[in-house]
């Protein structure tokens, strides 16, 4: 039985897991620099050129809904000493994939610009 409560510490006991949790947290919430940011931004924006408030009530209501959880579980990985001090952190063949995932959301967040200008623009025709 696993809860919510057993992540308490977890952060400093496994620092490459923890980050990459905060990483992939922040770009659910839409936190600049991620992409999670860019890509609610553009969905935002086209929801305010269509004239559609509901859906951008509804992109920013999950936002908020995401981050009271999302926080919540960093606050539970950093801020509480952990309770089971036979956690350690995996083994570097099984955090190398967490931690390219949180690159890859770092970098297409700081290279959004360029992928809509270079890639996207380029592949739809407006």
């Amino acid at each position: 039985d696993t809860k919510l409560s057993d992540l308490q510490g977890l952060g400093r006991r496994m620092p490459w897991t923890g980050v990459s949790i905060t990483v992939g947290a922040l770009a659910m919430v839409g936190i600049p620099p991620t992409v999670g940011f860019f890509s609610k931004w553009y969905l935002v924006l086209a929801a305010l050129q269509a004239n559609r408030w509901f859906f951008v009530a509804v992109i920013l209501g999950s936002s908020l809904l995401t981050a009271v959880y999302m926080f919540r579980i960093i606050e539970l990985l950093y801020t509480k000493p952990c309770t089971n001090e036979s956690v350690k952190e995996a083994p570097w063949s099984l955090s190398f994939s967490q931690v390219v995932l949180a690159l890859s959301l770092l970098l297409a967040g700081a290279g959004t610009t360029w992928l809509v200008q270079n890639i996207l623009m380029k592949a739809i025709p407006l």
